[in-house]
């Protein structure tokens, strides 16, 4: 079907494309009167069609009903990239009325608007829109109406066929070339007076031969005072014939993006300070135009081989000042154009062949341009020429053959300085170099419509994943077909039981209604005879055995698998005497839980668990006691094989002890209990890693960042493992996605660190106020007896010198002199901790008391205030006959656009990605991976700047290969950079106690124990040190940092240390107690035998003493020393060992 349509594609060279006008509506007369109006089509430089005049309608609608076409080439790619970056433009134009001594007719533009004609190239053949047209002179404060206030134009697009067929769409692609702003550019530019285009250009090829520049000219110089308001939008790069606000694309607002989810060459944390500074007090040239390229399936391919040779990609910006034209020795007509400042900024593409990438964006610093360092780097010459031709609008559609030159043309383009010399090639030297002393930079945005690399979905992931490793389903703990058919029976025996109870109460409803039932045996066998005679003459009994037959069938088929018939009559005789025994036994159980009354006992509680059972073994793991630890790990499975983490730390276990295939195993079965464990999908990639299957590696570390997105290990992970088959742009697009989560995380513990503090701050804020609301009642209450005794003063004083006026009394100016100055204070000063406002109204009550005293001329001069103060805020309009406030008619009110809000500090993260993955593959004891994450962090980082962890974890991983030189020099570096590390100092405690240095181990120890900071794994810190004491027979203190390590985390070596140290010092009770604890939990230690052996020697037990080294040497103790003293003890005691014993006796 594909190559069909690509047949009739290749036979058909053009396509008609049609313009439909249908109508406009909210359509209004300039005069007032009836508008009569003409519609206009125009593409790029062509006018399509104009309509004739015609009349509107009394509700302000407009049927044009006026159709206009041209045909596309279908052969041109240039045709086709016409169409994705060329908008269709639609005017309305009223035409006036003929006015006396006017020989023509006027007209007047109502207003523009651009169609979209991308969806043609998409596969539509038919689409509507709708659209407001904009008026060419906006209003004066610079806004238009709203969308619903302007007029709008309905057309149609239509096409006979799909200009491209299915595989055509499906192949191609589109670029688009999105600039903002060029920020921090030289302050000279505003020191000139000419007419510059600021141009910025870019090749994008078409098609297998040719390219396109893409070229936005019509960048505005703007200072630092000439803010942009929010919500800007973009601009169609071609405006030709477009006024005002028709050149936006309609639905295309700037987006905000935070600093750390860019690109660009600004992105690290000190850049931050400077591109505020930038962007809000330094001059810049905006564009916040998109110019877009249609790329077809050869072009797409010559694109992504482009990136993946040179990663960077140029992107010319300069000043291009037309010249007048002079006049040649031929007579022809020559425009001369100057470029100045060129400059160009490499950005770097390799993250459009990310998976899934469709957007770059960021700022790039811009650089003199050098054309010898532009061929180094993307091997292509400059395209300056050619964008300041398309720029002059002498030869609009310049392009080249790939790898061709153009032809030269009739224009003059040279490079000129400021000084009006020729610049060289070479762009070192010259006026160019203001861009690296500004540090000037520009924010350029790249979209694709299609992703260049696709990115596998989750489903097929999922499909491969299931396909290496099926999965099982877990089936529920289901009874047996034989316990059923007991439990059936049971219940069958349970119901007719209580039929023979309810006959058993009819037949004695009499005696029972007594409530006196003889209990004599000739009694109670003669009413069980009639109850016998009952059922058997009434039929009940044949009933009631029809319907234990079928439970006692399905119990012969299902229990004693009998299903044929027996041929020999002694083996039915021997079956039905053995069934018969079973169903007797059986009825008895039946019954019994049918009449008992007692509920059934709980199960007993499991004293160790799977949680406790992966601490002991990881204990034994510690202690080198592998054996131990892989029994711990089986029994942890055999209590929940359903559980996929048994199986992963199984795992991690058969890693640490070097059996791969074991490993592999174990991270299978957890897999194919849970397809989405992330834990089992990387440590599998690694394993498979481990054993070169790269491509199943993947597969598998993939599937892990697809199922847990925002996890970082996974994506840190696979960044490494990209690195080791040499990815490097897959590795890069992971690490990057590790870091922006890495930031993410830290932004979020900041915020909850920051509510957190904001909370005992306000508990605090709110403790202090309660204590200044309690100085104020008590200040209050001072104040309003001294303002009492102040009234009854004035007043007294009024009444000496008052004068009769009427029935008012007016205080004289000797009482207003006489009022304290305090209560004539208004309260305009700071007061702390917000007790301002209170003491103020308090003042306030205070100044009306004296302004009641004082009469209406203090109250006049309080509103004469008032106004002074209130005209000065409203910006020193005084009128009294506007509100406060408004601006008087006929002046224009300024619009003052806000400040951008400031961008948040990107926080810094406590770790970095290599240190959160090394820390993790320490832990699951992935050494392989572990050493690349480290060696990642080496090359991140200067080595005087590297941090503590990086050399915590590298003496880790070197104590865990047993290279313990390696890891004391690792360990002692890491404590020149943090001396009160808590973990460095376990770490260099371990490697002591390791090498036998038992002393300097103590020593690292208890420094470690005394620091604030809690080390990582304190129990077999506790356990290391506590045997130190016990060699140093230092008892009290082993028997007190052991049983530190009980309260941390109980085990049966920790309580075995408690026995040992209380069996030392002489405490046989406590040493007894805290063997038992430790028998508890580990039944099979050899150990704990031999010191219970010797604890019953020295109390005189002698069977158990016997029965303790019995065990003893049943699990097989080793300990030579610890054998040698219960015998000892033994022939001291008399009685221990058996043989000993009989040899005594005899």
């Amino acid at each position: 079907m594909a190559n069909q349509e690509d047949t009739e594609k290749r036979q058909r060279t053009s396509e008609t494309i049609t313009i439909s006008v249908v109508r406009g509506r909210n359509l209004k007369s300039t005069k007032n009167e009836t508008l009569t109006s003409t519609v206009k089509i125009e593409f790029g430089h062509n006018v399509i069609g104009e309509s004739s005049k015609i009349e509107g309608k009394s509700d302000y609608t407009v049927d044009y009903n006026y159709n206009a076409s041209w045909s596309c080439s279908l052969i041109d790619p240039l045709a086709l990239d016409d169409l994705v970056y060329k908008p269709v433009i639609v005017s309305v134009t009223e035409v006036l009325s003929r006015e006396r001594k006017q020989k023509e007719e006027r007209s007047i533009l109502l207003g523009q608007t651009c169609i979209d004609l991308l969806p043609l190239l998409k596969g539509e053949e038919r689409f509507t829109v709708r659209q407001p047209l904009f008026p060419p002179n906006p209003h004066a404060d610079g806004h238009t109406d709203t969308f619903s206030n302007l007029p709008q134009i309905e057309v149609e697009i239509s096409t006979a066929e799909p200009l491209l067929s299915e595989s055509e769409i499906a192949g191609s692609n589109m670029f688009s070339f999105r600039v903002e702003s060029a920020y921090a550019v030289p302050e000279v530019w505003h020191q000139s007076n000419l007419a510059y285009h600021y141009v910025t250009a870019t090749p994008i090829p078409v098609s297998q031969d040719k390219e396109v520049y893409a070229t936005i000219a019509n960048g505005n110089l703007k200072s630092a005072m000439e803010r942009e308001g929010p919500g800007a939008q973009r601009k169609w790069a071609s405006t030709i014939n477009i006024t005002n606000h028709a050149s936006y694309i309609i639905n295309s607002n700037l987006p905000v993006v935070p600093f750390k989810d860019e690109d660009g060459d600004l992105t690290k944390r000190e850049d931050h300070q400077f591109r505020v500074e930038c962007e809000t007090d330094r001059s810049r040239v905006t564009w916040n135009a998109e110019r877009r390229c249609w790329m077809d399936s050869d072009a797409v391919s010559i694109f992504k081989t482009r990136i993946a040779h040179h990663r960077v990609w140029p992107i010319e910006i300069m000043k291009v000042l037309p010249q007048t034209q002079t006049k040649t020795r031929k007579g022809a007509h020559e425009e001369e154009l100057s470029i100045h400042f060129h400059g160009v900024a490499y950005v770097d593409f390799a993250p459009l062949l990310y998976p899934g990438a469709q957007r770059l964006r960021g700022a790039y610093l811009v650089q003199p341009f050098s054309e010898s360092e532009i061929q180094d780097k993307v091997e292509h010459r400059s395209i300056a020429d050619e964008a300041a031709q398309i720029v002059s609008g002498l030869n609009r559609s310049v392009t080249s053959a790939i790898g061709k030159k153009t032809k030269k043309t009739t224009q003059s383009v040279t490079n000129k300085q400021s000084d009006g010399t020729v610049a060289d090639g070479d762009g070192t030297g010259t006026e160019a170099q203001a861009y690296l002393e500004n540090k000037t930079f520009i924010m350029i945005e790249i979209c694709l419509d299609k992703p260049l690399v696709p990115k596998r979905p989750p489903s097929s992931l999922a499909k491969r994943v299931s396909e290496y490793i099926p999965p099982r389903s877990i089936f529920p703990t289901r009874i047996r077909s034989a316990q059923k058919t007991l439990d059936s029976y049971h219940k069958q025996v349970d119901h007719v039981a209580k039929l023979i109870l309810n006959e058993y109460r009819l037949l004695n409803k009499g005696i029972l209604g007594n409530h006196h039932m003889p209990q004599d045996t000739e009694i109670v066998d003669e009413r069980r005879k009639e109850l016998l005679y009952e059922l058997n003459t009434s039929g009940k009994y044949f009933a009631f055995k029809e319907q234990m037959k079928h439970a006692i069938v399905k119990v012969v088929r299902e229990k004693f698998l009998i299903t044929k018939p027996f041929e020999d009559k002694d083996q039915l005789s021997n079956f039905l005497s053995e069934l018969y025994s079973y169903l007797i036994d059986e009825m008895h159980v039946g019954l019994s839980k049918a009449l008992s009354m007692k509920d059934d006992a709980p199960p007993p509680v499991t004293v160790i668990d799977a949680n406790m059972m992966k601490h002991f073994a990881k204990e034994a793991e510690e202690n080198g006691n592998y054996e131990l630890a892989a029994r711990y790990y089986q029994e942890r499975l055999a209590c929940n094989k359903n559980d996929p983490c048994h199986w992963f730390d199984y795992g991690t276990f058969c890693l640490l002890i070097g059996d791969i295939n074991k490993a592999e195993e174990c991270f299978k079965e957890a897999l194919t209990i849970n397809q989405q464990f992330v834990p089992g999908l990387i440590l599998y990639g690694i394993v498979c890693h481990m054993d070169e299957r790269n491509d199943e590696a993947e597969t598998f570390l993939e599937a892990a960042t697809t199922v847990e997105h925002d996890n970082i290990l996974a994506w840190t992970i696979l960044g490494l493992f990209y690195n080791s088959i040499e990815k490097e742009i897959f590795a890069e697009m992971a690490l990057k996605e590790a870091c922006r989560l890495n930031l993410l995380q830290a932004e979020k513990i900041d915020c909850n660190n920051l509510e957190t503090t904001s909370d005992d701050h306000q508990l605090n804020s709110d403790a202090k106020l309660n204590k200044d609301k309690d100085k104020e009642i008590a200040l209050e209450a001072t104040e309003s007896q001294s303002i009492e005794a102040e009234i009854s003063r004035t007043v007294a004083e009024s009444d000496k010198h008052e004068s009769p006026v009427g029935d008012h009394q007016i205080p004289s100016t000797h009482s207003l002199e006489a009022t304290p100055s305090h209560s004539l204070k208004v309260s305009n000063t700071t007061s702390k901790k917000g007790t301002t406002q209170k003491r103020g109204s308090r003042q306030v009550s205070r100044g009306n008391t004296s302004t009641f005293l004082q009469g209406k001329s203090g109250l006049s001069n309080i509103a004469a205030n008032k106004n002074r103060a209130q005209s000065a805020l409203s910006g020193g309009w005084s009128n009294p006959d506007t509100e406060i406030g408004s601006f008087p008619a006929g002046v224009v009110q300024p619009t003052e656009i806000p400040p951008p809000p400031p961008r948040p500090i990107t926080p810094i993260p406590d770790q970095s990605t290599y240190m959160r993955a090394a820390q993790f593959l320490l832990r699951v004891n992935a050494f392989q991976m572990c050493e690349k994450a480290l060696g990642a962090e080496l090359i991140q980082y200067p080595k005087s700047d590297l941090p503590t962890q990086y050399y915590l974890h590298l003496a880790q991983l070197k104590l865990q290969m047993k290279q313990y030189d390696v890891a004391e020099r690792n360990i002692e570096e890491a404590l020149i950079h943090d001396y009160t590390n808590s973990n460095c100092w376990a770490i260099l405690g371990h490697i002591k106690y390791l090498t036998s240095n038992y002393k300097e181990a103590r020593s690292a120890y208890e420094r470690t124990l005394a620091l604030i900071d809690t080390a990582d794994n304190m129990h077999i810190i506790y356990l290391r040190l506590a045997s130190i004491y016990l060699g140093e027979k230092l008892y009290e203190n082993a028997k007190n940092t052991f049983l530190l390590a009980c309260k941390h985390s109980p085990s049966c070596l920790s309580w075995l240390g408690v026995g040992i140290a209380c069996y030392r010092m002489g405490d046989l009770s406590e040493a007894e107690e805290a063997l038992s604890e430790a028998n508890v939990l580990n039944n099979h230690d050899a150990e704990v035998w031999g010191y219970l052996s010797l604890v019953c020697l020295r109390t005189n037990r002698e069977e158990e003493a016997e029965q303790a080294y019995k065990y003893a040497l049943k699990v097989g103790l080793s300990n030579k020393e610890l054998l040698q003293e219960i015998n000892e003890q033994q022939k001291v005691i008399g009685f221990g060992n058996p043989l000993v014993s009989t040899i005594l006796s005899q």
